[in-house]
C-alpha cells in the first residue's frame, strides 16, 4: 500500500518539475514525516547526501523508515531507484518512466546505510543542515483517510 502511494507521489513530483532529483521521505510508521527533493551531482554528493540524510531521518524528525528515489540509467532508459526501508522490512525497486517497477538486490543500499544513524552532529554542522532542509522541503505524501 505505502510503496503504491509512493509511486504516485514520484509522478506527481516529476510532473510538478522535479524530473532528475533524489527524494527522501521520513517515514514513522507509514505516515510522511518530512520530503525533501535535491539535485544530486552523481556519485561523489552521495557520502555528503548520506549525512544529511540520516540527520534528518534519526536527528531533526525522528523516522523508523525511509523512501529514497534516486535518478538513474538503465539500459540506456533514465529510470529511478526506490529504496523503501520500514520496521523489519526494505525492498529496492527499479521505476520505470510509466510508473512499473521492478525488484533489484541492491546489497546495503542506493547511497550507502541509509537505516544507520550516522554519528552525532556538532551543533554549527546541524545548524547548517537546517537551513539546508528548508530550502529542500517538499510537501509531503498523501496520507489515506
Amino acid at each position: 500500500m505505502i510503496a503504491e502511494r509512493l509511486l504516485g507521489y514520484l509522478q506527481a513530483r516529476l510532473r510538478a518539475g522535479d524530473d532528475g532529483k533524489t527524494l527522501l521521505i521520513g517515514l514513522l510508521g507509514d505516515a510522511p514525516r518530512f520530503a525533501i527533493a535535491a539535485g544530486l551531482r552523481g556519485e561523489r554528493d552521495h557520502p555528503r547526501f548520506l549525512i544529511f540524510a540520516r540527520y534528518l531521518l534519526y536527528g531533526r524528525h525522528r523516522c523508523d523508515g525511509f523512501a529514497l528515489m534516486l535518478p538513474a540509467l538503465v539500459g540506456g532508459a533514465d529510470v529511478y531507484v526506490m529504496e523503501l526501508c520500514l520496521p523489519g522490512d526494505r525492498s529496492v525497486n527499479i521505476v520505470q518512466a510509466d510508473g512499473s517497477r521492478r525488484a533489484v538486490d541492491m546489497g546495503t543500499g542506493t547511497i550507502g546505510d541509509l537505516s544507520q544513524r550516522g554519528p552525532a552532529l556538532p551543533g554549527i554542522m546541524r545548524r547548517d543542515l537546517d537551513a539546508l532542509y528548508e530550502k529542500l522541503a517538499l510537501p509531503l505524501p498523501e496520507t489515506p483517510a
